[in-house]
């Protein structure tokens, strides 16, 4: 398996922890540090991102309220953010591996990470196309979305669409990483709404762990979020 850290590289503090953390559970991950927000060009800004309300409407449509969440323009962090996920997804679908671990930078792994994992993929389905692993916008809305979801067994759900928790930490297959990024390129939404959306309109299979096996630094307090607006309800 491959592994990806999306990573804004002033945020040494994060890169000193993630890189323990790595060291402890004897993870060897690729980081992806191109394209942070301070460094962007205007060309590479308009390669990657499309402003364009009348097709962000149009991927909002089919899985949220578009009186909720009306056309917005992302902001500098949230554009060097989703092009940092596309980035890592197109490195995936070129990787030695039929599939990849995509991480953030903030993330907190539990304690018995390793066993919980080997033990939960084992279990799952070999179906999957994606599989969040992390606790993404908390337990509040885990438990919303499972709810709805079928549950295959003690630890793994098949989710409805939209089907991203957050994307601080997901495993994705080769083909797919393959086909999201090329129909993603130009994105209009913020990287883990342009994920749910492409996963969505290539009518993929989506899997939860739960209990989850990573927990957002940037939520639970250990680290300030770097996305001033966000896009998520």
């Amino acid at each position: 398996m491959k592994t990806f850290l999306v990573h804004y590289t002033r945020l040494r503090e994060r890169k000193e922890f993630i890189d323990f953390q790595f060291s402890k559970f004897g993870i060897q991950a690729e980081v992806i540090a191109d394209y942070d927000k301070d460094d962007l060009s205007t060309a590479q800004i308009d390669s990657f991102y499309e402003k364009n309300k009348t097709l962000y409407e149009s991927k909002i449509r089919p899985l949220w309220d578009t009186q909720q969440f009306k056309y917005r323009e992302l902001n500098m962090p949230e554009i060097s953010c989703t092009v940092k996920h596309f980035e890592a997804i197109r490195r995936a679908s070129k990787a030695d591996s039929p599939y990849s671990l995509i991480l953030e930078d903030d993330i907190v792994f539990v304690e018995d990470f390793t066993e919980r994992f080997k033990a939960n993929l084992e279990a799952t389905p070999d179906d999957w196309d994606a599989i969040f692993i992390g606790s993404g916008c908390g337990e509040w809305f885990q438990q919303t979305k499972l709810d709805k979801a079928t549950r295959v067994n003690e630890n793994c759900f098949l989710m409805d669409h939209p089907a991203t928790n957050c994307a601080e930490a997901y495993l994705i297959k080769k083909d797919t990483a393959k086909q999201v990024y090329e129909e993603a390129k130009p994105f209009h939404l913020i990287s883990d709404w342009e994920l749910a959306y492409q996963l969505y309109a290539l009518k993929t299979k989506v899997y939860w762990w739960y209990p989850s096996l990573i927990e957002q630094g940037s939520k639970n307090g250990m680290f300030e979020s770097t996305l001033d607006l966000g896009q998520r309800g």
